[in-house]
């Protein structure tokens, strides 16, 4: 644990401000001090990065966190309250790291995550996988068994990886926020603007998903928060008691930017002086196109900009820049008489403009030079910057120059170079003095922060070195001539980026695409200035309970016309009983010229807003200047109505507590050497908790020895007790702060370091815990300590307490007791609240819990003063630095359940109501002594017996110990037994196994031991052993282990007379061998005569068969006596003569030789028995069975019919191999491969099939053939390989069970293989087009052969119906150029298929005399042959058949097919395999037309036929136009009918019809005017039909309105050509009579009359006829108005839609 105190004291300002607002004084209340837990590592990714982590803390304590790994996947953990059960310093987690993205490509970025009422996790976050998606997930923890295991993802997740937003454009942090229906309210920034009027500058977005617990659904959808231009963004988002939703975001409205744009005068650059001043002031290009402007456009977004334009002087002002768009500039910079201004724009309201002034002297090489050429634009940029900052750090600058310019000093600062030639002198560039210059500029705008954005005109000089000089400007410089992008490591002024672009000035005739990217860039640079914190109040309740009219659940809150958006603002709820969406308008809530970024906003339960935000303020006004941790409180009720009005709240109304600089702030003076940006406080987040005290944390990098710190503090006591007058100071209206280090060790946790681009770090994630504490976790390089992480980022987190509790052990007491089974002790405890600060602040109330009590132990807590027990729901109120005594009894368990010592850690835990990470554990540890002991007695230790009789002693068993035990004694009858018993063999004992007993008891037990009959007379000792089974230790000496010694006499018996003894009766044989068994025969008693027999033996021998063919088939035995007493040579071999045993118990040998045929199967021979008796008494005898085994030889033959096979790659070689069984019983043999191997004996993969189930039991001299097929690979070079087949017995004989051995030799010849083949999920073989189109298929070229192969493609057509095997184009040849150029059928290569970015690489063209590429492909002009590079075998390559469709192509279905050739000719050639001229075998081939190929098997790889569908309309007139009358009164409408068709074969829609005033031909080249156009009418659609069908054709009315004289009119289809059409020429119907007024001169004349002035005394002569003549008009002109409206009452039935 790691305290941090407070040292701070407040001024006496304090009193002073407090008297000033009439507060009444209350005693001095010292905050409690700050206890932060040592930092847990949360997660060891090992090498992966864990950055961007969000956090949260749900009912029950536990921290739940959500972060991007290598900024790919999304990952999730879940701690308990304690995170570090073990105290290691690793987190120990309720549910281990778990990846919640789905799987697939995915870059997550800035997750958000917010707890709901049932504790499930909301998840926000950006996808930039892709385009960019806002993506929102729901966890649900309880799913998981939160035993320290990884989730399910699948399991837990809710809702799953929803997109809340991808369109257009990108999109980023987002931010989460959770109402009191669980709901999730979502803000990001967007540049989504499809009206395109914001230049696709962020704005903020938000949309609301309404969750019922296992479904989201959109309630509102995308709504745009701030349709107005100007950067936005880093929107945070807070839900208060009453589900209004407040959103606060950095905006640049309210900010100030300053250019300075010194131009180009030589006579090169009209047109750019022209569009210039457009773009500041608005009007219209040069090259057409109509512009707001700039200063207008962005007075709008309450943006101010500055501009000066600087004619370079060496020419006078161009008159492009004196009138027009500029002559307003031009008289307000004096007429081209004044150079720069005395003094800077901004000194009043309107002072806004320096207009276009004179430069005449600028800075090169460190003095003031005159400009002769008017091209001087990298001297003119230096002047500017160093008007800024200077050589000599000044500020303002004053360079070596007469007039300087005048910079506003809070505007954000850009310098607009545009020129077309070198920058110093002009034409050349990239000369000496023009890199000079450069560097001069680069250094002195570093220098001095302002942004240098040159544009390049129109190239007089070069493109390349003039964009080479501006990007040495603009980034920094190089070295090289190009435009490639520049490498700026920022470790020299000169090597560091500038942070401007370079842009292209269009030139007069490049065309309003390229101005309005010029359009764009400008108003980027207007708007990218400083930012101020704005904020909006939305009331999405309130429109989803009473929408108004038109607006339904799931639509946007902002709707989007065709020219604008329009926000649903207002009341929660109107007169008319709607409810609106923005109650609160965008509010500015800072009002500073400085730059304030990355606001973060948290609502108190008293419904004030509080935001922290990171703010430049004191420091400067650039962006790139250090910053510190502001915050401010707002009281948004009573300020005004929330009526939704434009402007918001007032900003000095809604503020209680005004900006207040939280972090320290070290000013200017405080900026170290060498580390400008050390003095900067980042990246805020805020929190409020219960108890309305107010949580910041931040990323600092003013700490010396860390570098970059994580900072916490707490603003305590912001209720309203006393409430104080707005704008109040915080200091007095707070309790004292001070900022405290989170961290003590230097390591990079993810913060900016530098003012360039402080909004691309992460704040720390931050989450209120249950009490008044906080929990922070933050990416760190460092393993969360001193420790470094090889400089990969992992999270840590910190517990940011409230309060601290101490379980003590009482004075004398110690933490080990020793008690003995059944009894107690005693603990005397205390529980101490040992949080500093006042009691009554710090108070806090405790539970006390027990854990690690053993099974059938007992502990109980009592209170020492009243011996009351402690339950864990007891609850233990305790003031700061209060104690309370306690004691803990302790029970160990009976004498019936102890069985062992056992040690009883039982922890005291003492923990806080409020925060359950607020503990404090006490270990005891109690031993249990248990003894274990035994002692064994008996009445006699010895007894007489005779062989197979049985002793009998008598046993007494003790228990010694003090527990109930369990005695265990040997079991005889278990090898280990006999040998501690030392049982003589054959002897048998009967005694319990176990017997139990209570402490102190005895048990007497009999002890029976069994003599066998056999055992020889002898006195015998035995040992009894008992022990106890709870003490795993025997020991005599600590009475654990017992040992009683036993005596027993064996006396001699009468039984028993001839003894076998032999040592095996059973042994191994090979056919036609004999085994030996030698018999030891021994008499007892006395001797006698012994006579042995083969009862049952084998077949004696017939005499007349010879042994050696006896022995083939028979066994034989025969007894071998030379051993035996009473030897006789004579009769060594007859068993039955009776031989003499003279010596008792002496052992004589008998040896039974036994035989085995020698043709013997394996196995079991017949059993022999060998017997003697006693002659004269048969019953006295004994016997042996003799068992004789025939060993299994094994042995097997191999052959096959041919060792060698020639084979191509992918044919199959069948090989019979013919196994026989030569061994003397069955064997499930085996094959396998033990070798394939090239010519140099490398191992190859091939796949070699073994046909097992040929295989079965082979019996003796029998055979089987098993077939093998050796499968050539499909890739596989040419040459010898070797396969090994391997024969193996069923089991090993002679040491191995290989037989034999099969060596195959294949050969693998040359094989040719060229494909071409079409992709199905990458491209399709049938594409819609239409005549004049070019149609692109992607195809696979694949060298399938073994061997390098250069192929060539040929294009081919059908012919008669059939596919024609010769190449060329047949009936499409018009599709093709008639000279050749242009080919009908073209080819390209794809680089980098696999890639985000494939490039498509053109064919090149080689004419006759050329030496080709060898590694392009090309078109050879003389063979009329498509030329592709050398393919390695097996390799694929990506082509694009690229056919162009001629403009006089007959719509329908058209088909072209591609064929591919080895350079090793075909089939029939010797070459490629499959390759044939013929079609018919293609793969591609449809016969049976069902839309699919028919790779039939065996088809040709080398044809792919491309279908080309030819879909077009085609609009004709049918037949003349139908007229009435030609001519009708001035105002009438005279009806021109026509019938049109559309005879193509697929449906036009939104067909325009006019009638165009003028001659045909002129309309058909240079098209109809407006101006030209007299009717205009709109079919919206009109299907194909045929063109004998036009008859049927609709026929259309137009509307000629009569004007004074007599016109051509021509009838137009599709007059703007916006339909594809596969003619245009039959679009125009020229109506042969002109259509005319009823007098047509006289109409004209009237005409003339009416514009013109004639003299007042022909106007006096005409005055009577011009009367008559208007009477006449009346009359015709109420009759043309009367048939119009009779023609109109006929059209009311038509669709309006096709009526105008």
């Amino acid at each position: 644990m790691t305290y941090r105190a407070k040292t701070n004291s407040i001024l006496l300002t304090i009193l002073m401000v407090l008297s000033t607002t009439l507060i009444l004084p209350s005693d001095e209340v010292e905050a409690a001090e700050v206890v932060i837990t040592d930092a847990v590592r949360v997660v060891d990714g090992g090498p992966m990065n864990e950055r961007m982590v969000s956090m949260a803390a749900d009912s029950e304590g536990n921290i739940h966190f959500v972060w991007s790994r290598n900024t790919q996947h999304l990952y999730y953990t879940m701690l308990d309250p304690r995170a570090d059960v073990d105290g290691d310093g690793q987190a120990d987690p309720l549910i281990d790291v778990t990846q919640i993205s789905n799987p697939g490509t995915h870059r997550a970025w800035h997750p958000d995550i917010a707890i709901d009422s049932m504790d499930r996790v909301h998840v926000t976050w950006t996808d930039k996988s892709s385009q960019h998606a806002i993506k929102y997930t729901v966890l649900d923890p309880n799913l998981a068994p939160r035993d320290g295991s990884q989730a399910d993802d699948t399991v837990i997740s809710v809702v799953n990886d929803m997109v809340v937003s991808q369109r257009q454009q990108n999109r980023d942090w987002p931010a989460i926020a959770i109402d009191s229906q669980d709901n999730a309210h979502i803000v990001w920034e967007d540049s989504f603007d499809p009206l395109e009027k914001f230049y696709f500058q962020p704005q903020i977005y938000y949309s609301m998903i309404e969750f019922d617990g296992s479904v989201a659904t959109t309630a509102i959808d995308d709504s745009m928060l701030t349709p107005i231009i100007g950067h936005k963004g880093h929107p945070d988002i807070a839900v208060d008691a009453d589900d209004y939703v407040q959103v606060v975001w950095d905006d640049t409205r309210g900010g100030k930017v300053e250019m300075v744009v010194p131009i180009d005068t030589s006579g090169s650059m009209y047109s750019e002086w022209a569009d210039v001043c457009t773009v500041f002031y608005g009007g219209s290009f040069s090259s057409g196109g109509y512009f707001r402007g700039i200063k207008p456009m962005l007075e709008d977004a309450n943006i101010t900009v500055y501009e000066t334009i600087y004619a370079i002087l060496g020419y006078g002002i161009p008159s492009a820049g004196q009138g027009n768009t500029c002559s307003t500039a031009y008289q307000t910079g004096g007429s081209g008489s004044q150079g720069p201004r005395a003094t800077h724009l901004g000194q009043y309201p309107g002072d806004d403009s320096g207009g276009i002034r004179k430069l005449q002297n600028f800075i090169f090489n460190g003095a003031s030079v005159t400009g002769s050429s008017g091209e001087d634009w990298g001297p003119s940029s230096t002047w500017a910057c160093l008007s800024w900052k200077d050589a000599g750090g000044n500020v303002p600058g004053n360079p070596p120059t007469a007039s300087d310019h005048k910079w506003n000093p809070n505007a954000t600062k850009i310098v607009i170079p545009i020129s077309d030639e070198g920058p110093r002198n002009g034409d050349p560039a990239q000369q000496s003095d023009d890199t000079q210059s450069i560097n001069e500029a680069h250094d002195a705008c570093v220098r001095a922060g302002v942004v240098p954005v040159p544009m390049a005109g129109s190239t007089w000089g070069g493109g390349t070195q003039i964009q080479s000089h501006m990007s040495d400007l603009a980034n920094c410089p190089n070295g090289v001539v190009n435009t490639n992008p520049r490498i700026c490591p920022g470790s020299t002024v000169r090597n560091t980026d500038a942070g401007g672009e370079v842009y292209n000035f269009p030139a007069s005739g490049g065309g309003s695409q390229q101005m309005q990217l010029l359009v764009e860039a400008m108003v980027y640079l207007a708007t990218n200035n400083s930012r101020e914190i704005f904020m909006t109040v939305l009331a999405p309740h309130a429109l989803l309970d009473n929408p108004s009219p038109g607006w339904q659940k799931g639509d946007p809150a902002t709707t989007t016309t065709s020219s604008a958006y329009t926000e649903d603002v207002g009341p929660a709820m109107d007169s008319q009983g709607y409810g609106h969406f923005v109650v609160v308008n965008d509010t500015r809530v800072t009002l500073d010229d400085a730059f304030s970024f990355h606001p973060a906003i948290a609502i108190d339960s008293q419904g004030n807003t509080h935001i922290a935000w990171m703010d430049g303020r004191g420091y400067g006004f650039e962006k790139n200047v250090n910053y510190e941790v502001l915050y401010t409180r707002l009281r948004l009720r009573g300020a005004a109505e929330w009526n939704g009005v434009e402007g918001g709240l007032p900003s000095y109304g809604i503020k209680q507590i005004v900006d207040t600089r939280i972090s320290d702030f070290e000013g200017p003076g405080g900026i170290q050497q060498g580390n400008p940006f050390a003095p900067s406080s980042y990246m805020p987040a805020i929190l409020t908790d219960a108890r309305d005290n107010i949580h910041i944390t931040w990323l600092e990098n003013s700490n010396s020895s860390q570098g970059e710190a994580i900072m916490y503090t707490r603003l305590n006591h912001t209720n309203d007790q006393p409430s104080w007058p707005l704008n109040s100071i915080a200091s007095s209206v707070l309790d004292p702060w001070e900022p405290t280090e989170v961290t003590t060790w230097n390591s990079d946790k993810l913060g900016p370091n530098s003012g360039n681009a402080p909004e691309l770090s992460q704040p720390p994630a931050f989450a209120n815990d249950l009490g008044s504490g906080a929990h922070i976790a933050w990416s760190d390089t460092n393993k969360c300590n001193d420790e470094t992480n090889s400089n990969t980022y992992t999270l840590c987190y910190v517990h940011v307490l409230t309060g601290q509790v101490e379980v003590g052990l009482q004075e004398g007491e110690t933490f080990y007791h020793v008690i003995e089974p059944g009894e107690e002790t005693m603990y005397n405890l205390s529980v101490n609240n040992t949080t500093p600060g006042p009691p009554e602040l710090v108070a806090d109330t405790f539970s006390l819990n027990l854990s690690g009590v053993p099974l059938n132990w007992s502990a109980t807590v009592y209170f020492s003063s009243n011996h009351t027990t402690i339950f864990p729901d007891t609850p233990i109120h305790l003031l700061g630095g209060e104690r309370v005594e306690v004691y803990m009894r302790v029970i160990a368990p009976s004498i019936y359940q102890a069985d062992a010592d056992e040690v009883a850690n039982i922890i005291v835990s003492a923990v806080s109501y409020k925060d359950p990470a607020i503990r404090s554990d006490r270990l005891t540890s109690t031993l249990m002594d248990v003894v274990h002991g035994i002692q064994l007695d008996t009445s006699h230790t010895q007894s007489d017996v005779e062989q197979g009789g049985t002793a009998i002693f008598s046993i007494t068993i003790t228990n010694t110990g003090n527990v109930y035990d369990t005695f265990q004694f040997y079991d005889p009858n278990s090898l280990e037994g006999q040998q501690e018993w030392l049982l003589p063999y054959g002897w048998g004992v009967k005694f319990p196994l176990s017997v139990s007993l209570e402490p102190g008891a005895s048990v007497t037990k009999n002890l029976e031991v069994n003599i066998p009959t056999t055992q020889e007379p002898g006195t015998w000792v035995i040992f009894v052993k008992g022990w106890s089974m709870g003490e795993p230790v025997k020991s005599v000496e600590k009475g654990t282990y017992d040992v009683l010694e036993l005596w027993i006499n064996v006396s001699i018996r009468s039984t028993g007379n001839i003894v076998f003894e032999i040592f095996d009766t059973s042994e191994e044989v090979l056919p036609g061998e004999c085994a030996e068994y030698v018999i030891k025969v021994t008499k007892y008693f006395a001797p006698g005569h012994l006579i042995f027999t083969l009862p049952g033996g084998p077949e004696e021998r017939n005499t007349s068969i010879p042994e050696h063919i006896w022995r083939q088939d028979h066994w034989t035995v025969t007894l071998d006596f030379l051993n035996a007493p009473d030897y006789d040579e004579n009769t060594r071999y007859e068993p039955g003569i009776a031989r003499y045993w003279d010596q008792t118990e002496r052992p004589y040998e008998v040896t039974a030789e036994v035989c085995a045929p020698t043709l013997a199967d394996a196995g079991l021979g017949p059993a022999v028995k060998v017997k003697a008796y006693l002659q004269g008494s048969p019953k006295v005898s004994d016997e042996v069975i003799l068992s004789t085994m025939v060993k299994h030889v094994y042995d097997l033959d191999a052959t096959t019919e041919s060792l060698e096979n020639d084979m191509n790659p992918g044919e199959t070689w069948a090989v019979p191999i013919n196994i026989r069984n030569d061994g003397n019983g069955p064997d499930r043999y085996d094959m396998r491969i033990t070798e394939i191997a090239d010519s140099q004996g490398f191992a190859q993969p091939w796949d070699v099939e073994i046909f097992r189930s040929d295989m079965s039991e082979l019996a003796r001299d029998t055979n089987q053939t098993v077939m093998v097929h050796v499968n050539a690979p499909s890739e596989v070079a040419a040459g010898e390989y070797q396969v090994t087949l391997s024969i193996f017995s069923e089991e090993a004989f002679d040491g191995t069970r290989l037989r034999d051995i099969i060596p195959l030799t294949v050969t693998i010849n040359e094989f040719h293989d060229i494909q071409l083949t079409l992709d199905p999920f990458v491209e399709s073989a049938v594409k819609t087009t239409a005549p004049g189109r070019t149609v692109r298929f992607i195809l696979n070229l694949t060298n399938n052969g073994n061997v390098p192969d250069v192929p060539t493609l040929h294009n081919h057509t059908k012919k008669g119906g059939e596919w024609d095997p010769t190449p060329g184009l047949n009936e499409l040849a018009g599709w093709a150029s008639a000279d050749g150029t242009d080919q009908a059928v073209e080819f390209a290569i794809v680089d980098g298929f696999e890639t985000e970015y494939p490039l498509e690489i053109a064919c090149l063209t080689v004419v006759s005399g050329e030496t080709p590429p060898v590694y392009e492909c090309y078109y050879d002009e003389f063979t009329g042959t498509w030329y592709f590079p050398p393919m390695p075998a097996y390799t694929t390559i990506q082509i694009v058949a690229i056919i162009n469709v001629g403009n006089e192509a007959a719509l329908g279905d058209q088909s072209m097919g591609i064929k591919a050739l080895s350079e090793f000719g075909d089939a029939f050639a010797g070459g490629d395999h499959d390759e044939t001229p013929e079609w018919a075998d293609s793969c591609s081939i449809d016969s049976d037309n069902d839309g699919l190929p028919d790779n039939d098997i065996g088809c040709d790889t080398n044809e792919q036929i491309l279908h080309l569908r030819l879909r077009a309309p085609d609009l004709i007139f049918v037949g003349d136009a139908s007229i009435g009358d030609t001519s009708k009164e001035v105002g009438e409408m005279i009806p021109v009918t026509v019938q049109i068709q559309n005879i193509g074969n697929v449906h036009a829609t939104d067909v325009n019809i006019i009638l165009c005033v003028g001659e045909e031909d002129e309309i058909k080249e240079n098209g109809c005017s407006e101006e030209n156009i007299v009717y205009r009418r709109v079919i919206g659609a009109l299907m194909p039909t045929s063109p004998d069908a036009s008859s049927e054709a609709p026929e259309i009315t137009l509307l000629y309105p009569v004007t004074a004289g007599s016109e051509q009119v021509v009838v137009v289809i599709d007059p703007e050509k916006t339909i594809v059409e596969s003619s245009d020429d039959n679009n125009y119907l020229d109506i042969q009579e002109d259509l005319q007024s009823e007098n047509p001169i006289m109409d004209v004349a009237l005409v003339v009359v009416s514009k013109w002035s004639v003299p007042t005394i022909i106007m006096a002569a005409t005055a009577g006829l011009i009367g008559v003549a208007g009477l006449m008009m009346l009359s015709r002109r109420k009759e043309a108005l009367d048939r119009v409206a009779e023609q109109s009452s006929i059209l009311q039935g038509v669709d309006e839609d096709a009526r105008f």
